[in-house]
């Protein structure tokens, strides 16, 4: 185990790669200086780097379903179109991911900073709530997730590449015919053009990598986010199930909570905070207690009962059957 506590950021770090790689800024940082001059450059570099990726993406995307079109119009390539059509799909969903994080960007800044303030800073603190376990865990599915993708993306990508460096280049079969990633319209020919094919290979080939970083991005974002939330309720489990099994009830803690209140200095607040004090120390002369449902309160007691209910329950099934 590491003798440093793991920072927050941690979780979120797969996913602001893919964000970075696009261009975007998926929340503003807890303590993130955005005054500073060179941040403010980046910030400004890294956003007009964004609108060339999403606008470059969505150039291609229009060519694609330019492409459907005339091919459903001239009833031909069916193979083709089938196949691009899954890819046009995937890219429709990624711009609206793309757009929501966008759009949504002060609203997960403000989550993130909440998440932020609830995360347990020192290393006794990490120790309790397994966070070096959770994140191992995390991110042993992030990254194969990732790299799956990742996969998958770059096969299309390079696969006119390779097929013309094994059967033209290294086997000497045949001559390989040009072809793109991505089967799209164009009102220019790239096939007597090298100059242009290469270009248009890049810009393709570009497209489907930031088509996936903005899946990924926001997917691993999402499952960081929802990791965390599993590891802050996990460890109110683990509270309440320690104070249900340490007493029946809690009238201790409500006596110290009235003497609290009463020997505070009261005195000197104003008329609405003196009544709500009243409040206070009234609920607290009832002990709290943990409902299951409106019929049973949860303690020791009752989780026995509960057990031996389903062990005699069990044992009757086991029982009927054995005689089977």
């Amino acid at each position: 185990m590491s003798n440093q506590p793991i920072h927050f950021e941690s979780f979120n770090y797969l996913a602001n790669i893919f964000y970075t790689s696009i261009g975007l800024y998926a929340y503003e940082q807890a303590g993130e200086r955005t005054k500073d001059r060179a941040a403010y450059i980046r910030r400004q570099l890294l956003s007009i780097f964004s609108i060339i990726v999403i606008v470059n993406m969505n150039i291609a995307l229009l060519s694609q379903l330019m492409y459907i079109f005339l091919a459903f119009a001239n009833n031909n390539n069916f193979v083709e179109t089938t196949m691009l059509s899954s890819f046009v799909v995937f890219v429709i969903v990624s711009d609206f991911k793309i757009y929501n994080i966008c759009r949504q960007r002060a609203r997960i800044s403000a989550m993130m900073q909440a998440l932020h303030a609830l995360y347990p800073q020192t290393l006794a603190e990490q120790t309790k709530y397994k966070v070096q376990w959770q994140l191992q865990r995390y991110n042993r599915l992030a990254y194969a997730f990732a790299v799956f993708y990742e996969m998958l993306v770059w096969g299309y990508n390079l696969f006119p590449l390779l097929n013309y460096l094994i059967y033209e280049v290294w086997l000497a079969l045949r001559v390989v015919e040009k072809t793109l990633p991505y089967n799209c319209w164009t009102p220019f020919d790239w096939h007597n053009n090298d100059w242009i094919y290469y270009h248009m290979y890049l810009m393709l080939s570009a497209s489907g990598q930031a088509c996936i970083s903005g899946q990924l991005a926001n997917d691993l974002l999402l499952s960081a986010l929802a990791v965390q939330l599993i590891m802050h309720y996990r460890e109110l489990a683990r509270r309440i199930e320690a104070h249900v099994a340490g007493r029946e009830t809690s009238s201790d803690d409500s006596e110290y909570i009235r003497h609290a209140v009463y020997n505070h200095n009261w005195f000197d607040a104003d008329m609405s905070y003196r009544k709500m004090l009243i409040f206070i120390m009234a609920r607290a002369q009832k002990p709290s207690k943990l409902q299951a449902t409106t019929f049973m309160t949860v303690s020791m007691s009752t989780m026995t009962d509960v057990s031996n209910s389903k062990y005699i329950v069990s044992y009757n099934i086991f029982h009927m059957y054995s005689k089977i």
